[in-house]
């Protein structure tokens, strides 16, 4: 994964974008915290990272949440289907460089 990031959006719900080897773009939203934890919340099958939000906002005391789109899903491509655990695991450790 690069580390050119573009976004869209306001305040804190901004959504950013990371463009991955293959060329696809993973979509992802940083939520900063007060605490010093750092959580990342993927979604499984067929959803994106909405269905995190609730929980995501319960976690903000206690530190940074990372919410982000398997690629394929929400926000993020679906470049060079079909997908692997490994390609799903490889674009979150990208994100979180």
């Amino acid at each position: 994964m690069t580390q050119q990031v573009r976004t869209h959006g306001a305040t804190s719900s901004v959504s950013k974008y990371a463009t991955v080897r293959d060329g696809g773009e993973i979509g992802y939203r940083l939520l900063a915290g007060t605490g010093t934890a750092r959580f990342a919340l993927i979604h499984s099958l067929a959803v994106d990272r909405h269905l995190w939000e609730w929980t995501a906002e319960q976690l903000l005391a206690a530190g940074d949440v990372l919410l982000f789109d398997c690629r394929g899903h929400g926000a993020s491509s679906g470049i060079n289907p079909p997908f692997t655990a490994e390609q799903f695991a490889g674009d979150l450790a990208g994100a979180i460089r």
